[in-house]
């Protein structure tokens, strides 16, 4: 009896304690304005974004980098960009998604990739760009909300 009861206790412990986890990022509404925050406790604010076509190959997200620096798009300008910046896993089909968002810190430095679950809304995929929402919260050093564009770079 004691068994039964000890094994009853365990799953109850399993089934309320994944009730109460996982991500609220979907329940959170997207700002209007450019999508801005704190990446490593930093003001950020978008510039520039844009997906890379070998990582997004074959699959059904977008492997997206934005940045708060100017980078020319698709030529590679990316891997020298010296700020924080996000990598952000976005939907190639319009609609309401929760998925992989990477707060990249100190990029040319002890990189950190912080990873969460963020709020991602596709508004629009064109040939070349890509546009939306995001809303994604690591901690209060890492966080971000508001409106993006990222140049769709060929495959």
């Amino acid at each position: 009896m004691a068994k039964v009861t000890c094994r009853a206790l365990v799953l109850s412990l399993f089934v309320w304690a994944g009730a109460c986890g996982g991500s609220d990022a979907g329940s959170h509404a997207i700002g209007t304005g450019t999508l801005s925050g704190k990446i490593g406790g930093q003001a950020w604010s978008l510039e520039s974004g844009e997906t890379d076509a070998f990582l997004s190959m074959d699959d059904p997200d977008f492997f997206t980098s934005l940045y708060t620096e100017a980078v020319a798009p698709c030529n590679g300008d990316g891997f020298s960009v010296a700020s924080n910046q996000l990598i952000v896993m976005v939907p190639m089909t319009p609609g309401d998604h929760e998925n992989s968002v990477t707060f990249v810190v100190n990029p040319q430095g002890a990189v950190k990739n912080l990873i969460t679950t963020g709020h991602v809304v596709v508004d629009e995929v064109t040939a070349t760009t890509v546009s939306g929402g995001i809303y994604a919260h690591y901690d209060g050093d890492n966080n971000v909300d508001g409106q993006f564009q990222a140049t769709i770079c060929a495959q």
